[in-house]
């Protein structure tokens, strides 16, 4: 009986090992889930920002907690240190001009941009040529 159980909880420990094993980053790398590098947008198929984020890190785009009775936070959208809007405004960017992206949490967004960031800010930071 005790080799059974030894020989199981072996199994789920290398099933979970196995499972975990493959980000799809490189080995010894970890993949970041709020930054998107250069390397995996160009590499995407996708043609602006909100359709790259959409596929490619979804979570990003979920407002989370409940509304004032004033109206919502959206979550902000920044290019380059400068405030673009809001998601809409994603569909405008190339993936051509994007150098990196990075999701902010809301205390993030908060600290660096200011009180109205309840749901988090996604920075655009564009390619120099």
């Amino acid at each position: 009986m005790r080799k059974l159980l030894v020989t199981v909880v072996a199994l789920a420990a290398l099933g979970l090992t196995s499972a975990c094993a493959s980000t799809g980053a490189a080995p010894g790398t970890r993949r970041n889930m709020d930054e998107l590098t250069r390397e995996e947008i160009q590499g995407s198929d996708y043609a602006n920002a909100y359709d790259i984020i959409r596929n490619m890190r979804p979570r990003w785009l979920r407002v989370r907690g409940p509304t004032s009775f004033a109206g919502s936070n959206p979550i902000m959208v920044y290019v380059d240190g400068s405030r673009l809007g809001t998601l809409d405004e994603l569909s405008a960017i190339p993936k051509l001009s994007i150098d990196h992206m990075k999701y902010h949490s809301p205390t993030e967004a908060q600290a660096r941009w200011g009180l109205n960031h309840t749901n988090g800010a996604i920075e655009v930071v564009t390619r120099r040529n």
